[in-house]
Parts: C-alpha cells; sequence; structure tokens
C-alpha cells in the first residue's frame, strides 16, 4: 500500500514497467517479474502551495490546502514578515493524511497576526515539539485566533533540556485572544526529563497577559476527549483547557471563560483541572462547563485535583462555573489516595502550598456533583440540561447552544 502525502494532488498509479497494478484484497500491490523492472507512482503533482490575497482585513490571506498550510508554517519559522503580523484565513477544512507537523511560530519568530480558521476543520496529523513547544501553534503574541478546529491524537515526549508547554490549538499565548476554537482528539504526554517544567492544556498550554494593555482571553472555546501524562517525571499543571493561565504583576491579566471540556484529566501531574491546571496571579474563570474525570497523581511530590482549578493562588477568581466529575488525587509511592482534592478548586493557597486561604481566591456561585445529578431550587437536573444550568448560572442563552 502507499500513503500519497497531502502535499500532492492526484490520483496515483502503481506502475510495474508499462503495467499499471492494482491493489490486492490484502491491501498490497504485487506482480511477477522474470527480470530486473522498474516500480513508480505516477498520476501526482505538486500542490499549488501559492497563497492568495493581500494580508489585509478586506483581502485576508486564503489557504486552502495542506501545501499553501505548509508555506505559511514555513515562512512564520524562519523570520520572514509575510505573514506574521497580516491577516489569514481558512477557506476550506484540512486533512493532513497523517502528517507530522511543526508549530506555528516559534520563540524567537511569534505569530502576531489575526488567524481566522472560518469554522473549518484541520484534521489527521501528528505533533512534532519543536524548542520546548507543541500546538497547532506555538508562539502567539498579541494575536487573534478564531473559529479554528482541531481534529486529531497528539502524543509527545519531553526528554531535552526545556521548559515544556503543549497545547491542542496554541502552545504559548501572550496577550492574545483564542475564539471559539476547538480540539477533538486525544493529547497524550510522556515526561523524561527531570528538571523542567512541564505545562499541558487541550487548547492552550500556557498564557499570559502583555504589558498593560494586552490581556490573553480564551473564550467560547471547548475540548472532547481525553488529556493524559506518564513518564518518569511528574507534569507541573495539566488542565482540560489551559494548562496554566498567569495574570502577570503589573500587567494585563489572563482569562478563561465561555468554555466547556468533556472528557479526562488524569496521569501524572502535580496539578490537574478540568478547565485549567493551575490558576495563577490575578487570573480567572467563568462561566465554564465541565464534565468528566479529573485525576492527580505523582511519587514524592503534593498532588492537587479540582473539577475547575488544579491549583487556585491568592488574588485568583473563579465564577459561575459548573462541573460534574470525579475527582481523585493520589502522591506516594503507592496508588492511596493521599493527595489534595476539592470539589471547584483542588486548593486555593498562599505561597506556602500548605496555608489554605480562601479568603483570598474568589469561588462565587459556583456548583459541582460527583453524581451527574444537581439538586437546585427544588428541581434535579444533568449537566446535559443545558437550559436548567443557563438558568441556574444565569449566563446569556445566547452564548450557549447545543449543535451536533
Amino acid at each position: 500500500s502507499i500513503r500519497v502525502s497531502p502535499y500532492y494532488t492526484g490520483t496515483p498509479k502503481v506502475m510495474a514497467g508499462n503495467q499499471e497494478l492494482t491493489i490486492g484484497e490484502d491491501g498490497k500491490y504485487s506482480f511477477a517479474a522474470n527480470s530486473s523492472l522498474s516500480v513508480y507512482v505516477e498520476g501526482l503533482k505538486s500542490a499549488n502551495s501559492k497563497i492568495d490575497g493581500l494580508g489585509t482585513e478586506k483581502n485576508p490571506y486564503k489557504i486552502s490546502n495542506a501545501a499553501q498550510l505548509k508555506a505559511f508554517t514555513d515562512s512564520i519559522n524562519a523570520g520572514k514578515d509575510k505573514y506574521s503580523e497580516a491577516y489569514i484565513e481558512l477557506t476550506d477544512d484540512i486533512s493532513l493524511s497523517g502528517e507530522t507537523i511543526e508549530p506555528i511560530g516559534t520563540s524567537q519568530y511569534i505569530f502576531m497576526g489575526f488567524f481566522n480558521g472560518n469554522g473549518h476543520v484541520v484534521s489527521d496529523f501528528k505533533m512534532k515539539p519543536s524548542g520546548g513547544i507543541a500546538g497547532f501553534f506555538g508562539y502567539i503574541a498579541t494575536a487573534t485566533v478564531i473559529d479554528l478546529h482541531i481534529k486529531t491524537n497528539y502524543s509527545i515526549e519531553a526528554n531535552e533540556e526545556y521548559n515544556y508547554i503543549f497545547g491542542g490549538i496554541v502552545a504559548y499565548n501572550i496577550g492574545s485572544d483564542i475564539v471559539n476554537c476547538s480540539f477533538e482528539g486525544d493529547i497524550a504526554v510522556r515526561n523524561e526529563y527531570s528538571s523542567g517544567t512541564v505545562y499541558l492544556g487541550g487548547i492552550c498550554g500556557f498564557m499570559q497577559g502583555y504589558a498593560p494593555d494586552y490581556v490573553a482571553d480564551l473564550s467560547f472555546c471547548s475540548y472532547k476527549g481525553t488529556v493524559s501524562s506518564k513518564g518518569s517525571y511528574p507534569l507541573y499543571a495539566e488542565g482540560g483547557i489551559v494548562g496554566g493561565l498567569l495574570g502577570v504583576a503589573y500587567s494585563a491579566t489572563a482569562s478563561a471563560y465561555n468554555c466547556s471540556f468533556e472528557g479526562s484529566v488524569i496521569g501524572y501531574t502535580e496539578r490537574a483541572g478540568g478547565i485549567v491546571g493551575y490558576l495563577r496571579d490575578t487570573a480567572s474563570v467563568a462561566n465554564c462547563i465541565v464534565s468528566g474525570n479529573i485525576e492527580a497523581s505523582s511519587k514524592g511530590s503534593n498532588t492537587y485535583a479540582g473539577a475547575i482549578a488544579g491549583t487556585a493562588d491568592n488574588e485568583t477568581a473563579i465564577s459561575h462555573c459548573v462541573a460534574s466529575a470525579t475527582l481523585k488525587s493520589a502522591w506516594g509511592s503507592d496508588s492511596e489516595e493521599d493527595g489534595r482534592k476539592d470539589d471547584i478548586a483542588g486548593i486555593v493557597r498562599k505561597e506556602d502550598a500548605f496555608e489554605i486561604d480562601a479568603k483570598e481566591s474568589l469561588l462565587l456561585n459556583n456548583y459541582y456533583t460527583n453524581s451527574g445529578v444537581f439538586a437546585e431550587n427544588g428541581t434535579t437536573f444533568g449537566i446535559n440540561d443545558l437550559d436548567k444550568i443557563v438558568a441556574l448560572l444565569d449566563w446569556h442563552s445566547e452564548d450557549w447552544k447545543t449543535v451536533d
């Protein structure tokens, strides 16, 4: 059998000499030869990699196939200025046919433009970490990524001297907006590096504000699948939507709101949260919904598991969220459940990990169940009774609609 690269178009013909071969029931091509014979493929040509448009808001650069997506990625990562601060849009779904790709944007050459997925899906690809990051986008700053949907699975290993940041849509978000994006699939990380800090998020690995004016926002995003970790060393934080959410002191803050997670956040990690693994320094979460399993485990490190956040630092806020989740937190040399867990946040803490001070972090109007059933205002309902949850939390009904 043959696999056609997504960077080619056409219908492949497998030839043995002048004879066109057909594929058998076993999925293989076969032929008989009495002497040396050339076997080759014809009927394919390189796909059009030219990207049309001007890169303006009214006439953005248009990407419609895998070859153009690769040209865009290669240009950003090579430090060329053409696309780095431009308007880009997808005009079609793109299947990458199992190809391994690199993140768009590096620590040196950051994407700072406006990327509109137009509701299209990029699917069926593998992710190759680069410089300690992995995600469809690597580094973005003061950018916007909107209406982009990913369907694939990531299997990633951390084994070199980096602080690693992994995210389904974006690895590292600095003062940027991620809006109405989704990831459907599984993200699995193996950590074999002892000295690094590893963040993992279903949508974004780590995000923080930039300067006074650039808030880092993640809104109206969803993840469906499993976020997991294993290896010789635990991850620092693992979240269903965001690994780490940081509001930098004397700078713009960071927030995640109107997001949903359905699945599992599990594995070898110190912090696990259905929305955020580690909520830090003036960052906030609001109007989010979680359904699934949340587990943190580690040998020799304290562990924290919460339905919304694994750990919430002082001066953070979690409000108007709802979760139906099973929670588990374990540390030590055995499987005993001796770590910390709590319904909304696994721990709300000061600098000292064991000094609890819930008054310093705002937890407002949140609801949790581990049974799948809520009992409020004289009625019972499940996590999928969206109309009742919207009414309970006073969400805007136009923001929450069930789609097929």
